[in-house]
């Protein structure tokens, strides 16, 4: 059974010319990274990265739920949607490049600052229904607060399941802008910060039992009766030879 979807209340589609791509080796990965900066400057002032797997999905990301007020965009080379917030689902199709949602004010590079790989060929498609192995996408931007101004960005992702992938958290200032960014890979990466000092042992067991193969050094004792019981044996052959 396919999901259903609301159709959009704007939905304006803008197509983008580009080269067919090579698809990365493997799409079960992704790269996600959420961004943002400040007014009228094209560079990342700071961000949140994760990884997922979802090798059900064949890069098939769908933006099931959208929270926020004003008008955005999603983007691959295949093309541009701009939505509302009333407008879902939108289905990316990454299997063979990247693709990323941004803020109005975003800067028209701000894709590349946030992705890994060149963008999928393939064009956002709004409305309609979500395949039913499409991993689910859901992002919030929350209304501006009286304290600071400052915004949050909340994005995070399921499998088709519902079980969690991933999820990315932004403080955004005044009038900053903000991006989205989710590229697919072949591998995930090694573990970035791996302990140099582990904790040792807080409990050693004192007094280990030696298991077989494991040579011992005998105690002094031990050599005393072993020279005894060779003395007494060549004793003894002694008086049967008699």
């Amino acid at each position: 059974m396919a999901r259903g979807g609301r159709k959009w209340s704007i939905v304006l589609g803008v197509a983008l010319g580009g080269l067919l791509l090579p698809a990365p080796a493997g799409a079960s990965w992704f790269n996600v990274t959420l961004a943002s900066g400040f007014s009228d400057v094209a560079e990342v002032q700071t961000s949140q990265q994760f990884q997922f797997d979802s090798a059900d999905a064949g890069g098939l990301l769908g933006l099931a739920s959208f929270l926020a007020e004003g008008t955005y965009k999603a983007s691959t080379d295949g093309g541009t949607v701009f939505f509302t917030g009333g407008g879902l689902p939108i289905l990316f199709n990454l299997s063979n490049g990247s693709g990323s949602i941004a803020s109005p004010n975003a800067p028209a590079d701000a894709a590349a600052l946030v992705t890994t790989t060149p963008a999928s060929t393939e064009a956002p498609v709004a409305g309609g229904v979500l395949p039913d192995n499409a991993a689910l996408m859901r992002l919030s931007v929350s209304p501006a607060s009286e304290d600071d101004g400052n915004r949050i960005i909340s994005f995070s992702i399921t499998d088709s399941n519902l079980s969690p992938l991933g999820s990315a958290n932004l403080s955004v200032s005044g009038d900053s802008w903000w991006v989205l960014g989710i590229s697919p890979t072949s591998t995930p990466d090694p573990d970035p910060d791996p302990d140099p000092d582990p904790d040792p042992d807080p409990d050693p067991d004192p007094d280990p039992d030696d298991g077989p193969g494991n040579a011992t050094t005998p105690e002094p004792s031990t050599f005393a009766m072993a020279a005894l019981g060779a003395g007494a044996l060549g004793w003894w052959r002694r008086r049967r030879s008699a």
